[in-house]
């Protein structure tokens, strides 16, 4: 895993190029690795949403309070 504080990518076409043995991955360095790619920068389109409908919600009923039993008294 990687973690950037800012991001090396900037939006259009960018390079992205690992030199041979830059890190080991498990058994190894890695092999040089090249590609490119476009990053595009998205601005969030917001989603309306559908209002929600009251609902009704059933008033608790009171419980009663449960009690202990006395304990028996030991036979002789």
């Amino acid at each position: 895993t990687f973690h950037f504080n800012t991001s090396p990518a900037v939006q259009g076409q960018n390079t992205m190029h690992i030199p041979a043995g830059a890190f080991n991955c498990g058994n190894g360095g890695v092999q040089e690795f090249t590609c490119t790619f476009s990053y595009e920068v998205s601005t969030p389109t917001p989603t309306p949403t559908a209002s929600s409908t009251p609902t009704a919600i059933p008033t608790p009923r009171p419980r009663p309070t449960p009690r202990p039993r006395p304990t028996p008294a030991p036979r002789p």
